[in-house]
């Protein structure tokens, strides 16, 4: 146990246990220390095929934000990809950029990262969907119409009907 004279002649321990704890986290490694990792996100969630989507990606290490494991020395870096193709690259803290989602269908969204802890990577799938038909439009009626009339081919100048039987007769004319 350490012991520290106060300024009374008595011992004063905690200060120097404090102390020394302090020391013991700072020079020790952690036994199970996690690599990096990278959230991504997209806007909108589901893009329609032809609508631009927003890819946000946040690069993470040792189980929390860039910036705090700079501070002790983590640091790092990450890639994004979209179907293979490098969308982000080389990024030590953020990215954001916008891009074409592609055919409807389910695409791959990947991220891989490293840092002072090892590299690590991931996937999700995006669902692009097809895009919502543009409605026929319905023809306007002309008002008023047009006036006219029907010209017929041909027509019946008269018919006489006799009923069947001998004493019938029929003229036409």
């Amino acid at each position: 146990m350490l012991r520290l004279p106060g300024p009374s002649g008595r011992n004063n321990t905690w200060p120097g246990a404090a102390l020394l704890l302090f020391a013991c986290l700072l020079t020790a490694a952690p036994a199970a220390a996690q690599s990096c990792s990278v959230d991504v996100s997209t806007n909108p969630f589901s893009p329609a095929a032809g609508q631009a989507m927003t890819v946000n990606a946040t690069l993470n290490s040792n189980g929390g934000p860039i910036l705090t494991a700079r501070a002790i020395g983590g640091g790092g870096s990450a890639d994004v990809s979209y179907d293979g193709a490098t969308i982000c690259s080389s990024f030590s803290d953020s990215c954001s950029t916008t891009i074409d989602p592609g055919s409807p269908g389910l695409h791959n969204l990947s991220w891989s990262c490293s840092d002072s802890n090892g590299s690590n990577s991931g996937s999700q799938t995006v669902d692009v969907t097809s895009p919502s038909p543009t409605p026929t439009p319905t023809p306007t009626p002309t008002p008023g119409g047009t006036n006219g009339g029907i010209g017929p081919k041909f027509v019946v100048l008269a018919v006489t009907y006799a009923p069947p039987g001998p004493q019938s007769t029929v003229t036409y004319m």
